[in-house]
């Protein structure tokens, strides 16, 4: 399971209280992102996220659709990140993330 941390204490909030996160994002946002959440805490690994279109975003970054245009971005929060020989992060072996942001694309 991914051991989720967050970049700060209102994205901690918006994505384990309900209303919260329906009060800033609205009610249909705020019920994919629930969904992505229980996604992240159901992999064992980054790799094996599959919904939401996952993909790496710049150098140390990942980016899960929620809904629409709206994402949640993350990076790997290891003491020390697991890298591949050319020193990318190995999403495969990542088992701690850090949410950073949720937004629009135009946002992100």
């Amino acid at each position: 399971m991914l051991e989720l941390a967050f970049a700060d204490e209102s994205l901690r909030e918006f994505c384990s209280k309900k209303l919260a996160a329906e009060s800033e994002y609205g009610m249909v946002v705020a019920r994919h992102l629930r969904t992505r959440i229980a996604d992240l805490r159901a992999a064992d690994n980054v790799a094996e996220l599959v919904t939401g279109n996952p993909r790496v975003c710049g150098h140390d970054c990942f980016v899960v659709d929620i809904y629409k245009d709206w994402r949640l971005i993350f990076k790997a929060n290891h003491p020390s990140n697991p890298l591949r020989k050319n020193k990318q992060i190995d999403w495969k072996r990542v088992t701690r993330i850090q949410i950073t942001q949720i937004g629009q694309s135009d946002d992100i």
